[in-house]
């Protein structure tokens, strides 16, 4: 049986994470989506409980569900308030990823955590991944892709950006930078050559 590989993916909001994920998804990995393990833990009566406490009831839809876009409009815009959330979330987020990259039984395995480098040496393991990749794409084209998919207003992109440590900052502490500044195809080809790649290393 093949070695298992743990690779970290990041990048900045907009980057191109997701869509690289899911590409080496395609190609055999297991991809592990950080966001993900978050929206499900939104639904966890604890947390709701303790979100409830900091954010109080406007949060919370109808039906008592965390409205994702009310919580982050007030978590964004308070840096103080933001932390408050993430050390609700961050700690569990990390123990289901830990725990479905020891589960599972593909050797490659992708982690994208948004947060890597800020939080990311408080939180993982040092030896827990063995590489570090990040998605890199320019800062125009990512405003430009935010503003399509999520409705956000250009001020709240530029607000969510600059409480992330820059994606320059980000590129120089990768172990391998994959350049997302032409076109999805492009993205997915550079996929499948760094997958060919690493599983030449397994």
């Amino acid at each position: 049986m093949k070695r298992k590989m743990v690779v970290a993916l990041t990048g900045g909001i907009g980057s191109g994470k997701t869509t690289f994920l899911d590409a080496v998804k395609s190609l055999g990995a297991e991809g592990i989506s950080c966001d993900e393990i978050v929206h499900g833990e939104l639904r966890s009566p604890v947390v709701r409980a303790k979100l409830r406490k900091i954010f109080g009831a406007g949060i919370f839809d109808s039906r008592g569900q965390v409205d994702r876009s009310a919580l982050g409009n007030i978590a964004f815009g308070r840096r103080r308030l933001l932390r408050r959330l993430e050390n609700i979330l961050h700690k569990r987020v990390v123990r289901q990823a830990q725990d479905r990259a020891r589960r599972t039984r593909k050797p490659l395995i992708f982690v994208d955590v948004p947060l890597l480098f800020e939080a990311g040496p408080r939180l993982w393991k040092a030896d827990f991944f063995e590489m570090t990749v990040v998605v890199w794409a320019p800062r125009r084209a990512r405003i430009r892709w935010i503003e399509k998919r999520s409705g956000l207003s250009r001020s709240e992109i530029l607000k969510r950006m600059n409480l992330q440590m820059p994606l320059e900052e980000k590129v120089k502490l990768a172990d391998v930078v994959v350049d997302n500044s032409r076109s999805v195809p492009d993205l997915r080809r550079r996929a499948r050559n760094l997958y060919g790649n690493l599983e030449q290393m397994l």
